[in-house]
């Protein structure tokens, strides 16, 4: 239907015979297709910008988010307070029992984190004894539930939040 899901790095196998990725993923590209700057009608607004929690059953390794979110004209999750962060926890954390992608990379070379959408990396709430960068190979973000943050490997299937910086 859509030829566009075809240009994400490992997403056309996974199109057959996945019947979460024909009810959740084809709609909001289906709803963007012919107005690139739609919304989803079920995208959440906060301070000027919104969200949408991609289903917490439907997990993605972090390079296949950040496409279909780039798809959808908006990014992943990049949390930049403390009121962001309790907003987040309390609408749409307690829906999820795994960890889902956030915007944050490492820059191996200087271990500094940055928002892969360029926002000030001006908050942070990670868990005990994190990043730790087990096996040298965790270079990206995810939160927990439970609202800590934790360095993961790009290849893990996450749920996500979309954000639009609108």
């Amino acid at each position: 239907v859509l030829a566009g899901y075809r240009e994400i790095p490992g997403f056309a196998p996974m199109i057959k015979g996945v019947q979460m990725i024909q009810d959740k993923v084809i709609p909001l590209l289906a709803a963007c297709k012919d107005n690139p700057d739609a919304l989803p009608t079920n995208a959440v607004s906060w301070s000027g910008h919104h969200y949408l929690l991609v289903s917490p059953d439907f997990r993605l390794s972090r390079p296949q988010a950040v496409a279909l979110c780039g798809k959808l004209q908006g990014h992943l999750l990049a949390i930049g307070s403390l009121e962001e962060q309790k907003w987040i926890a309390s609408t749409f954390l307690a829906k999820c029992t795994q960890p889902l992608w956030l915007n944050g990379t490492c820059v191996i070379h200087t271990k500094q984190w940055t928002w892969a959408n360029g926002e000030p990396w001006e908050f942070k709430n990670w868990a005990p004894n994190q990043p730790d960068n087990a096996g040298g190979s965790e270079f990206c973000l995810a939160i927990l539930p439970s609202g800590l943050w934790v360095d993961q490997g790009p290849a893990a299937g996450y749920a996500f939040i979309i954000e639009w910086d609108r």
